[in-house]
């Protein structure tokens, strides 16, 4: 199919949440590399900017029964899962009273930053390789699945990851490690 420039793929809404998934991911691609407390700071201002543009991307209709393809694969979820899990170290566990299965339990359940994050990342990676195709039907398709899936579930994840980001950053017994060059 040929582009079309009338497109809802080619709003401002559209083009700006892929732009704020593409940072996302490459961020969380390069965590290994990263300064516990410099990563914290980077993704407390990207996460909640992926959320606000996720919110705005238009309802676009699919109609098209094709599954999408899924390119994260479990290793390389795992990747992502473990660094961002050494990186945040004691205060990627957490208990989280937001999660639809509270509603199932008496007290708060376990998380953790890194699997929270990486279900996100999991969900746009999928998409931005989808989007990439450069098919039409696909793109469409690609944005209207994250979408929905924003809403029902990595919306969510990405909230309560960046509240325990929060927590992390601005405790004043926050175990937080500082970089010495930032004294």
């Amino acid at each position: 199919m040929q582009q079309n420039e009338d497109s809802p793929l080619y709003t401002k809404d559209v083009v700006e949440f892929v732009t704020v998934a593409k940072e996302y991911c490459v961020q969380l691609e390069q965590a290994k590399d990263q300064k516990q407390k410099s990563f914290m700071e980077r993704m407390s201002k990207i996460a909640p900017l992926l959320y606000l543009k996720a919110s705005m991307l238009p309802d676009l209709y699919t109609g098209f029964g094709d599954d999408l393809e899924s390119f994260v694969t479990e290793e390389e979820y795992e990747s992502v899962r473990q660094s961002l899990s050494a990186l945040f170290g004691e205060i990627d566990d957490y208990l989280d009273t937001q999660v639809t299965d509270m509603q199932y339990s008496e007290s708060a359940l376990p998380t953790s930053i890194s699997e929270n994050m990486s279900d996100v990342y999991q969900d746009l990676k999928d998409m931005l390789c989808n989007f990439q195709s450069a098919n039409h039907d696909v793109m469409v398709q690609s944005v209207a699945e994250c979408k929905e899936n924003f809403k029902n579930h990595w919306g969510q994840k990405l909230l309560s990851a960046l509240g325990a980001l929060h927590k992390g950053l601005y405790r004043p017994d926050s175990s937080v490690e500082y970089d010495s060059e930032e004294f």
